[in-house]
């Protein structure tokens, strides 16, 4: 695997085999490695919250391994973040010595195996480890190994719950743990184990052998759960074998998902679609040039001639300034988007329809605060606030839990309980998850029990409620608290380019190695896994779609109701989807570094003509630089299936 870093005992051999087998894994696999500048662990350094990083370089000493080195001496071509795979040919070796002889067997793709844990840069050597996670040891100050914090989480089906970030029971806040009234299959796997145990399976992690053990939990021994209660830091005898007491093998289970539980939960609490607005928006003339009575604003009048005007502004008519640029002989007017000085563009001030029809019935409508430059070629909207007496009888009050140790008991104070996991979400009036508390106590209050209001500032605008325009600024400014922009963008380009239709949902992986800075997030990296599903073929390998097609818009993938991939296109498709795909494509942009380099060597964009992407397709040594693919090969018809019905996948007569 021209690999002199990141060992590996795990691989997968897979038959030649129109579906799940064919050259589509492999070849985006080693094509999409080149669609990052970096990786992940790469951003880990740079925050400097890691120990231990020189350990990272080759371990292999040969003059390769020096290609393409940063200055850590980290050759950051051997870390993937996809399953890098090869084509090769099996014979069965007969006899021995001068009877020896070879029967051909097939011609497979050999593959890294999403256990590959070191190459993936899960399991980091040792001492490697994470400065945001210390503890003390014999008097002195250790840290937790990085291998010990990363984790990595597969989609297991696309089913529109947890794999679209939705709670399955419609809650106001997402829970992986069930409703209390729910039992049996409404709320337990057929081995006992969380109903999210069928969404979402553990590709990586520092517990994985405990998590198995409570994935089958019905057939579990005491022994067995007391030894995961003790790897768990819970008390023995907190997990109870046997069906009966399946929740306690549940709650034990969770704790393990608490991570990337509390990003799910993040996601859902962004949904804009499930509230409605808290005011009005109007089209205005929004402008970047401030119009002036002064007479250097012109218009043309009913004779087509330019004239002067001093008249106060007009939103229906077109102005025009004079030409001071080098053609100002040849053009002496040039026509500008002038609007008067209350109306002149700010970024965040004004708004845009991300998504709906901008009708009179705008309750689908989604409006995003408009934090690019501006556009002439939109239309921008000014909003206007509801009373608070109408944001009280439509939307839940945003409210925190008190903070015991910071704060003091106010018998004068307004308290509240959270029921946000007891009632289901409904539009347009409030949902009873805020309950007012009429006689509050301080037992209550220590106890942690009580929440107080919690207006919240984004961009200098205070929200008080639960509405979509909340949800949407929460999106917006907390994203990369969470994510990293880059590796959404990769994804969602990749996904929609290539038509994964699978992908959004089913197999895509979840990785993250932790929080970056003290008191922040887990910062989730999207990876891929398991490209079956692309070209328009859905996961029979039967071909659903044509090539140009608009796979997001059309609903053309699984999970298409994802809340993260949705906002994701609605609020960041200028932000960072463009800029991305511009990167892909080789054009510069000042929003990322340079591609990641595959041999050290060469930088070249994924997306920059078909003829290079048919090339990581077929394994074109001059693109993978990999020693195997060299030589003369055999005449190989690939991507056929049993009966050779079709060449290729996107023959139309495939669907015939």
């Amino acid at each position: 695997m021209n690999n002199y870093t990141n060992p590996t005992d795990r691989w997968t051999m897979k038959v030649d085999y129109m579906e799940s087998s064919g050259s589509y894994n492999a070849g985006f696999a080693s094509w999409v490695g080149n669609a990052y500048t970096k990786h992940p662990i790469q951003d880990y350094i740079a925050k400097g919250v890691l120990n231990g990083k020189s350990s990272l370089g080759p371990v292999v000493d040969t003059d390769l391994a020096v290609i393409g080195e940063d200055a850590d001496g980290i050759r950051w071509s051997d870390f993937r973040t996809s399953l890098l795979g090869y084509p090769v040919m099996a014979f069965w070796k007969k006899g021995s010595g001068e009877n020896v002889t070879y029967t051909f067997i097939g011609y497979y793709r050999m593959l890294l195996d999403k256990s590959s844990t070191q190459v993936l840069g899960f399991k980091t050597p040792k001492d490697v480890t994470h400065k945001l996670f210390p503890y003390e040891e014999n008097g002195k100050t250790k840290y937790k190994r990085l291998r010990d914090i990363a984790e990595c989480w597969e989609f297991s089906n696309n089913a529109r719950g947890f794999c679209s970030y939705r709670d399955r029971w419609n809650r106001v806040e997402l829970s992986f743990k069930a409703p209390a009234d729910k039992t049996g299959t409404d709320a337990y796997t057929t081995k006992g184990a969380p109903l999210v145990a069928d969404d979402f399976e553990y590709r990586y992690h520092p517990l994985d052998d405990y998590i198995d053990v409570l994935y089958d939990f019905d057939a579990a021994t005491q022994k067995d759960l007391d030894e995961v209660a003790a790897e768990l830091g819970l008390p023995k005898g907190s997990i109870i074998a046997g069906e009966a007491n399946r929740e306690t093998g549940a709650d034990a289970l969770l704790t393990t998902y608490a991570n990337w539980e509390k990003v799910c939960k993040w996601i859902y609490s962004t949904d804009p679609d499930v509230v409605d607005s808290q005011g009005t928006y109007t089209v205005v003339p929004v402008g970047n040039v401030e119009y002036k009575t002064d007479g250097t604003f012109f218009i043309i009048d009913e004779n087509n001639e330019y004239v002067a005007t001093t008249d106060p502004f007009d939103r229906n008519k077109v102005y025009y300034q004079a030409n001071t640029g080098d053609d100002k002989e040849q053009v002496p007017y040039i026509q500008v988007d002038a609007a008067p000085a209350d109306y002149l563009f700010v970024t965040g001030k004004f708004y845009y329809l991300a998504s709906g029809y901008g009708t009179e019935d705008t309750s689908d409508d989604i409006y995003a605060i408009a934090n690019d430059a501006y556009d002439g070629s939109i239309k921008y909207y000014e909003f206007e606030d509801s009373s608070v007496d109408i944001l009280n009888t439509k939307f839940d009050l945003l409210v925190r839990p008190v903070d015991i140790t910071n704060e003091s008991y106010d018998s004068s104070k307004q308290y509240y309980t959270w029921h946000g996991t007891e009632v289901e979400i409904k539009k347009g009036s409030p949902t009873g998850a805020v309950v007012t508390v009429n006689t509050p106590n301080q037992s209550d209050w220590e106890s942690g029990k009580y929440y107080v209001a919690n207006p919240t500032v984004y961009a200098g605008k205070t929200y008080t409620h639960d509405t979509k325009e909340y949800r949407i600024a929460k999106f917006t400014n907390e994203f990369e608290d969470h994510f990293d922009p880059e590796y959404v963008a990769t994804y969602f380009v990749m996904t929609e380019v290539m038509e994964c239709y699978d992908s959004r949902g089913k197999n895509c992986m979840m990785a993250s190695w932790g929080p970056q800075e003290e008191g922040g997030e887990y910062i989730w990296y999207p990876i891929f896994y398991d490209i079956d599903t692309q070209l328009g073929i859905n996961n029979t390998g039967i071909p659903s779609f044509e090539y140009n097609v608009d796979a997001t818009e059309a609903g053309n993938y699984s999970t298409s109701d994802s809340i993260l991939w949705n906002n994701f296109y609605r609020f960041f498709k200028k932000t960072w989807m463009l800029p991305k795909y511009q990167n892909l494509r080789g054009i510069n942009t000042n929003k990322f570094d340079k591609l990641l380099e595959t041999d050290g060597t060469t930088s070249k964009a994924p997306l920059q003509s078909v003829d290079y992407i048919e090339k990581w397709y077929t394994f074109d040594p001059s693109v993978t630089h990999n020693i195997a693919c060299e030589g003369v090969k055999p005449l190989i018809g690939t991507n056929l299936d049993m009966f050779f019905k079709y060449i290729t996948i996107t023959n139309p007569k495939a669907k015939e």
